[in-house]
């Protein structure tokens, strides 16, 4: 398990949401979001949603899941300081007001376009198959384990944090169940 390669691509996806909220959201923020998959997939760090659709033994889900933890631990700390310098933002309270089954149909979504980036470049070693799946993903209004835990720490309020708890385990199984659906299917259909 690669420790601190993990933190940092956690801090890595962090810096992509302060990017896309410095770009003001929309169209623009999610044009800036990937950098953020960009730069862990060109350095090779591990990132769970990157890897998760590649599980093929029962026995990883163990360092996939610290690897989870790990990633998660470097977007809050790139999300309390974040907090720390420009505040309380407020988006978080509009992610936990969505129902758990459409917390779970986003982030589902949002694994398969994360599985799609990076089973893209893969087979092209292009930055745009990265770009566009990523962008959608931020435009839709996608649930992202990772990066939510970034917009959790840079704005929860302490009454929201036993739900967001349940909210953030229905992201996870959204973002797995999306991306080893893909993963299944495209290996069925592949010639």
């Amino acid at each position: 398990m690669r420790v601190g390669a993990s933190i940092l691509s956690g801090m890595l996806i962090g810096i992509a949401c302060m990017a896309s909220i410095s770009a003001g959201g929309g169209v623009l923020g999610a044009l800036f979001f990937p950098v953020g998959l960009i730069a862990i997939i060109l350095l090779g760090l591990p990132l769970y949603t990157g890897r998760i659709g590649y599980i093929s033994e029962p026995q990883e889900a163990k360092g996939l899941a610290a690897m989870l933890l790990l990633n998660m631990i470097g977007a809050g700390w790139v999300g309390l300081a974040y907090r720390l310098y420009h505040g309380e933002i407020s988006v978080i309270a509009q992610k936990l007001a969505k129902p758990l089954y459409i917390v779970f149909l986003d982030a589902l979504l949002c694994g398969i376009l994360i599985y799609a980036a990076v089973e893209g470049y893969r087979r092209s070693k292009s930055i745009l198959a990265i770009l566009f799946p990523i962008a959608a993903f931020v435009l839709i209004g996608a649930e992202h384990c990772v990066a939510d835990v970034f917009y959790l720490a840079a704005g929860i309020s302490a009454e929201n944090i036993p739900y967001s708890l349940l909210w953030l385990a229905a992201v996870v199984a959204g973002n797995t169940a999306g991306a080893i659906i893909l993963n299944a299917v495209s290996r069925e259909e592949s010639p």
